[in-house]
């Protein structure tokens, strides 16, 4: 935990958790199944469709490419973004998938 100086808020700066991750992995395998694409596909697809990705200049500015935010460096909160976008994705396209509550539970 890192605690603001100025008003002593303490913000977590840790990294992802593994419930996190295996959570994330199980929305993408199941619209990987649904859709038929692959895990690596749809796992793109989610970062790309919801902007987890920066632009980055090549060096002799010929041009510049997207680099996908990696999950294993996501903070917690992040990945919960991410989580909450996919879950959201799954839902309204009639994926079942159990909520983040009902699978944090179980964990």
């Amino acid at each position: 935990m890192i605690k603001c100086p100025h008003c002593n808020f303490e913000f977590d700066n840790s990294g992802k958790t593994n419930p996190q991750n295996a959570y994330f992995h199980l929305i993408v395998s199941l619209i990987a199944d649904e859709t038929g694409e692959s895990f690596d596909y749809v796992k793109t697809f989610l970062k790309d469709h919801f902007g987890f990705y920066s632009y980055v200049s090549k060096s002799d500015e010929a041009g510049r490419f997207k680099v996908y935010e990696s999950i294993a460096t996501m903070t917690k909160k992040r990945l919960n973004e991410l989580i909450d976008k996919a879950y959201m994705f799954a839902v309204d396209n009639g994926i079942s998938v159990m909520t983040p509550q009902e699978y944090f539970e179980m964990a």
